[in-house]
Protein backbone atom coordinates (compact mmCIF):
# COMPACT_ATOMS: atom_id res chain seq x y z
CA UNK A 1 0.00 0.00 0.00
CA UNK A 2 2.70 2.30 -1.14
CA UNK A 3 1.82 4.45 -4.14
CA UNK A 4 5.20 4.63 -5.07
CA UNK A 5 4.74 1.06 -6.58
CA UNK A 6 1.62 1.64 -8.76
CA UNK A 7 1.40 2.01 -11.87
CA UNK A 8 0.62 5.91 -11.96
CA UNK A 9 3.87 6.15 -10.22
CA UNK A 10 5.84 4.58 -12.49
CA UNK A 11 4.16 5.51 -15.53
CA UNK A 12 5.31 9.17 -14.21
CA UNK A 13 9.02 7.94 -13.70
CA UNK A 14 9.18 6.78 -17.32
CA UNK A 15 7.70 9.97 -18.76
CA UNK A 16 9.64 12.21 -16.14
CA UNK A 17 6.21 13.56 -15.11
CA UNK A 18 5.43 15.17 -12.03
CA UNK A 19 2.91 12.91 -10.18
CA UNK A 20 -0.44 13.72 -9.00
CA UNK A 21 -2.38 11.33 -7.13
CA UNK A 22 -5.75 10.86 -5.66
CA UNK A 23 -6.09 7.29 -5.10
CA UNK A 24 -8.47 5.95 -2.30
CA UNK A 25 -9.24 1.46 -1.95
CA UNK A 26 -13.12 1.36 -2.44
CA UNK A 27 -13.95 4.11 -4.32
CA UNK A 28 -16.07 4.34 -7.48
CA UNK A 29 -16.96 6.37 -9.89
CA UNK A 30 -20.62 6.76 -9.07
CA UNK A 31 -20.87 3.78 -6.31
CA UNK A 32 -18.43 3.03 -3.62
CA UNK A 33 -18.17 -0.37 -2.97
CA UNK A 34 -20.27 0.30 0.84
CA UNK A 35 -23.02 0.43 -1.78
CA UNK A 36 -23.02 4.54 -0.96
CA UNK A 37 -23.26 7.12 -3.45
CA UNK A 38 -22.82 10.33 -1.69
CA UNK A 39 -18.81 10.53 -1.95
CA UNK A 40 -17.86 8.84 -4.61
CA UNK A 41 -13.77 9.22 -6.49
CA UNK A 42 -15.03 12.98 -8.32
CA UNK A 43 -16.26 13.58 -4.98
CA UNK A 44 -12.45 13.25 -2.86
CA UNK A 45 -10.87 14.83 -6.88
CA UNK A 46 -12.34 18.44 -5.26
CA UNK A 47 -10.54 17.99 -1.78
CA UNK A 48 -7.08 18.55 -0.56
CA UNK A 49 -6.64 16.30 1.77
CA UNK A 50 -9.59 14.12 1.50
CA UNK A 51 -8.32 11.79 4.35
CA UNK A 52 -8.57 14.96 6.56
CA UNK A 53 -10.59 17.12 5.86
CA UNK A 54 -14.07 17.42 3.97
CA UNK A 55 -14.02 21.19 3.56
CA UNK A 56 -10.75 21.96 2.83
CA UNK A 57 -10.87 21.98 -1.36
CA UNK A 58 -8.05 21.74 -3.95
CA UNK A 59 -7.27 24.75 -6.05
CA UNK A 60 -7.14 22.90 -8.93
CA UNK A 61 -4.90 26.48 -10.47
CA UNK A 62 -2.08 25.11 -8.85
CA UNK A 63 -1.21 22.47 -11.52
CA UNK A 64 -2.29 21.68 -15.11
CA UNK A 65 -1.70 18.15 -15.86
CA UNK A 66 -0.66 17.31 -19.31
CA UNK A 67 -2.15 13.61 -19.02
CA UNK A 68 -4.65 12.49 -16.99
CA UNK A 69 -4.76 8.65 -16.05
CA UNK A 70 -8.36 7.17 -14.63
CA UNK A 71 -8.87 3.88 -13.35
CA UNK A 72 -12.61 3.95 -12.05
CA UNK A 73 -15.19 0.75 -12.82
CA UNK A 74 -13.87 -1.79 -10.13
CA UNK A 75 -15.98 -0.60 -7.07
CA UNK A 76 -19.35 0.60 -9.05
CA UNK A 77 -19.10 -2.72 -10.27
CA UNK A 78 -18.61 -4.51 -7.26
CA UNK A 79 -21.48 -2.85 -5.81
CA UNK A 80 -23.45 -3.70 -8.52
CA UNK A 81 -24.11 0.19 -9.88
CA UNK A 82 -26.86 0.82 -12.27
CA UNK A 83 -24.83 1.22 -15.61
CA UNK A 84 -26.19 4.15 -16.63
CA UNK A 85 -25.61 5.59 -13.62
CA UNK A 86 -21.92 5.07 -13.77
CA UNK A 87 -22.30 6.34 -17.56
CA UNK A 88 -23.62 9.41 -16.16
CA UNK A 89 -21.25 10.20 -13.95
CA UNK A 90 -18.69 9.51 -15.87
CA UNK A 91 -19.39 11.97 -18.57
CA UNK A 92 -20.05 13.74 -15.77
CA UNK A 93 -16.74 13.65 -14.29
CA UNK A 94 -14.84 13.48 -17.18
CA UNK A 95 -16.22 16.61 -18.69
CA UNK A 96 -15.71 18.28 -15.23
CA UNK A 97 -12.07 17.53 -15.94
CA UNK A 98 -11.99 18.97 -19.39
CA UNK A 99 -12.93 22.37 -17.89
CA UNK A 100 -10.29 22.25 -15.28
CA UNK A 101 -7.32 21.27 -17.56
CA UNK A 102 -8.62 21.85 -21.42
CA UNK A 103 -5.19 21.04 -22.52
CA UNK A 104 -4.80 17.60 -20.56
CA UNK A 105 -5.04 14.25 -22.57
CA UNK A 106 -7.40 12.08 -20.54
CA UNK A 107 -7.10 8.26 -20.50
CA UNK A 108 -9.73 6.08 -18.89
CA UNK A 109 -8.20 2.56 -18.42
CA UNK A 110 -10.31 -0.15 -17.08
CA UNK A 111 -10.14 -3.81 -16.57
CA UNK A 112 -7.11 -4.99 -14.51
CA UNK A 113 -9.24 -6.47 -11.20
CA UNK A 114 -12.48 -7.50 -13.66
CA UNK A 115 -14.05 -6.39 -16.75
CA UNK A 116 -17.96 -6.38 -16.45
CA UNK A 117 -18.35 -2.77 -16.90
CA UNK A 118 -15.85 -2.53 -20.13
CA UNK A 119 -18.55 -1.47 -22.33
CA UNK A 120 -20.54 0.75 -19.90
CA UNK A 121 -17.23 2.56 -19.36
CA UNK A 122 -16.16 2.62 -23.05
CA UNK A 123 -19.69 4.08 -24.07
CA UNK A 124 -19.41 6.81 -21.99
CA UNK A 125 -15.90 7.55 -22.63
CA UNK A 126 -16.70 6.85 -26.52
CA UNK A 127 -19.34 9.55 -25.94
CA UNK A 128 -17.44 12.62 -24.55
CA UNK A 129 -14.16 11.68 -27.03
CA UNK A 130 -17.18 12.79 -29.74
CA UNK A 131 -16.97 15.98 -28.47
CA UNK A 132 -13.23 16.19 -27.06
CA UNK A 133 -10.40 14.21 -28.98
CA UNK A 134 -8.12 14.58 -26.40
CA UNK A 135 -10.32 11.86 -24.43
CA UNK A 136 -9.08 8.20 -24.45
CA UNK A 137 -10.40 4.54 -23.09
CA UNK A 138 -7.69 1.59 -23.21
CA UNK A 139 -8.63 -1.74 -22.06
CA UNK A 140 -6.41 -3.24 -19.92
CA UNK A 141 -5.83 -6.60 -19.50
CA UNK A 142 -6.62 -8.51 -17.02
CA UNK A 143 -4.06 -8.94 -13.67
CA UNK A 144 -3.76 -12.37 -14.17
CA UNK A 145 -2.49 -11.96 -17.68
CA UNK A 146 0.90 -10.06 -16.00
CA UNK A 147 1.19 -11.66 -12.72
CA UNK A 148 0.04 -15.42 -11.06
CA UNK A 149 -0.31 -13.86 -7.71
CA UNK A 150 -2.50 -10.29 -6.44
CA UNK A 151 -1.58 -8.09 -3.60
CA UNK A 152 -3.97 -6.92 -0.89
CA UNK A 153 -7.57 -7.94 -0.85
CA UNK A 154 -7.19 -8.78 -4.46
CA UNK A 155 -5.91 -5.80 -5.53
CA UNK A 156 -3.04 -5.93 -8.25
CA UNK A 157 0.69 -6.60 -6.96
CA UNK A 158 3.95 -4.52 -7.48
CA UNK A 159 4.69 -6.97 -10.42
CA UNK A 160 1.48 -6.33 -12.18
CA UNK A 161 1.16 -2.62 -11.57
CA UNK A 162 5.27 -2.64 -12.75
CA UNK A 163 3.42 -4.64 -16.30
CA UNK A 164 0.92 -2.69 -16.59
CA UNK A 165 2.75 0.98 -16.06
CA UNK A 166 4.91 -1.48 -19.42
CA UNK A 167 1.98 -1.81 -21.35
CA UNK A 168 0.74 1.81 -20.80
CA UNK A 169 3.85 3.52 -21.90
CA UNK A 170 3.72 2.90 -25.53
CA UNK A 171 0.19 3.97 -25.44
CA UNK A 172 0.68 7.14 -23.55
Amino acid sequence: EDASYTYGALLAQKLEAELFLTAASGYGIYMNNSGKTDEPMPVLYELAQPARSKTLKWDHEKAHPNLIVINLGTNDNAAHAPADKVQEAVKAFLNRLITLHPQAKIVWTYGLMNQDYMETLRTAVEEVRKENSQVYFVELPSQSTFSSSTGAAGHPNAETHEKTADYLYPIL
